[in-house]
């Protein structure tokens, strides 16, 4: 079943979020930062919504949608305080880090080859998506981004992804998105993809 995220979820969402994107920078700055902080934020946010397919009350697969990345990133990083700590511990764990955080912190350069006439930072974003392993190539993730790009459709033309991966990327092309640019984040390059959706 697909419904609407809530704070009862939280457990099940970082736990995917853990196994399923171990390598990214939220799960390295840890657990705990993710079940009090940073979930909390963005369920809470009127800049995003978050999408769960559930079996039961167990959730086997997340989607949030930023209607503004740079809003809902701006929410996640408010609490200075809260960041500093995470940071801090994230760092005496794994010191060569410190260039993704400061990376984010700085923001990124985009090279966008796209003839299409918008600005890159207004668009509504595919944010974060995580399905647990042991549901992968059940079709789960195709439901979701199709549930998510008809609640975006109502209001909006377009919707962007960023990935680092070829196999993401591969995935997102067989849902009808198409290469626009390239971003670049400490060394590492991500794909920017665009869905052009219908506005009613």
């Amino acid at each position: 079943m697909i419904r609407k995220a809530s704070k009862y979820d939280i457990p099940d969402l970082v736990d995917i979020h853990m196994a399923a994107l171990p390598n990214d920078l939220l799960p390295k700055i840890g657990k705990d930062f993710l079940r009090k902080y940073f979930y909390t934020v963005v369920l809470e946010s009127n800049h995003a919504f978050t999408i769960v397919d559930a079996e039961g009350e167990t959730v086997r697969s997340f989607i949030i949608f930023a209607y503004n990345s740079k809003a809902l990133t701006g929410q996640v990083m408010h609490n200075k305080a809260i960041l500093a700590k995470h940071f801090f511990l994230c760092l005496l764990r794994d010191f060569s880090l410190i260039g993704q955080i400061f990376a984010h912190l700085r923001g990124f350069k985009a090279e966008i080859y796209s003839e299409l006439d918008f600005k890159i930072k207004e668009i509504p974003e595919l944010y974060l998506m995580a399905t647990a392993p042991k549901h992968h190539s059940k079709g789960i993730g195709s439901r979701l981004i199709s549930r998510g790009l008809e609640i975006l459709s109502e209001k909006h033309q377009y919707c962007m992804v960023k990935t680092p991966s070829r196999r993401a990327k591969k995935f997102y092309m067989k849902h009808h998105f198409h290469e626009i640019g390239l971003e670049y984040r400490q060394g590492r390059k991500f794909q920017l993809l665009l869905y052009r959706l219908h506005a009613k």
